[in-house]
């Protein structure tokens, strides 16, 4: 029976690598995109003759497949894509942009084709999501009425008409491979990734960051897994097989 469960953890495995590389693939064109791959490691092993035993020689121990470590995301910065558009902005460098949900959590982005959310009390800067986009003092940016004119220096301060009216609140962390990702290319802090500290990254204006998604190497990884799982499934079929004579032995 070991042969079924080893063989079911390696087409489980697989099949959430295929997942994995299909979201990647999915989103090849997402701004800022930061594409994912799946590590594995192997699962807990019975000791058949135990290699601490001094009366033995032999080191005879039975793995039980494999499980899913993690999924980390490569963080490496995609390449300028020119839109030459007043509200789009570009992060040269380490570093995020500190944004705020409907709620008024803090999360933190690298897309940063930005909209005009216009209100009751003004004109703001908001992501695609809706997301109030906000300055070094937590507040959110509020335009001025004639955009058009808008420019932003390397180190993220706003104007228009010659006149500095907000600065982008950018920061970096520790360790941003334990930023939870909400969705909408969005992250927020967590314990693993660290406090949100002070970012060296510069702004381009009229640029977005296209997606990291190598698809050559996507595709390859694709094929891997597939012949991964087609050799798990050969196993289930070779187990059923040989399970199947024992049975008709009379």
């Amino acid at each position: 029976m070991q042969t079924l469960y080893t063989a079911k953890l390696g087409l489980q495995a697989q099949q959430q690598r295929v997942n994995t590389i299909g979201n990647n693939l999915a989103n090849s064109q997402t701004i800022a995109y930061k594409q994912q791959r799946t590590d594995f490691k192997d699962a807990l092993y019975t000791a058949m003759i135990n290699p601490a035993d001094t009366q033995s020689t032999a080191n005879l121990q039975q793995g039980s497949g494999v499980l899913i470590s993690s999924t980390p995301r490569s963080f490496d910065q995609g390449v300028p894509e020119m839109t030459g558009y007043v509200l789009d902005f570009y992060l040269d460098g380490d570093g995020f942009f500190t944004v705020s949900d409907s709620n008024g959590n803090l999360q933190y982005t690298r897309s940063g084709n930005f909209m005009v959310s216009n209100e009751a009390d003004g004109t703001y800067l908001v992501t695609a999501s809706g997301h109030y986009v906000l300055d070094t003092d937590f507040n959110r940016i509020k335009l001025p009425e004639n955009i058009s004119d808008l420019t932003v220096s390397a180190d993220g301060v706003l104007s228009a008409d010659n006149v500095t009216f907000a600065a982008f609140n950018i920061v970096d962390f520790p360790n941003k491979d334990g930023l939870q990702l909400v969705g909408g290319g969005c992250y927020i802090e967590s314990a693993a990734s660290g406090a949100a500290a002070t970012s060296d990254a510069t702004v381009r204006q009229g640029v977005l960051e296209a997606s990291n998604v190598d698809i050559t190497s996507e595709m390859t990884r694709l094929i891997r897994a597939q012949r991964a799982f087609s050799l798990a499934s050969r196993a289930v079929t070779a187990w059923n097989d040989m399970t199947e004579k024992a049975c008709n032995i009379r």
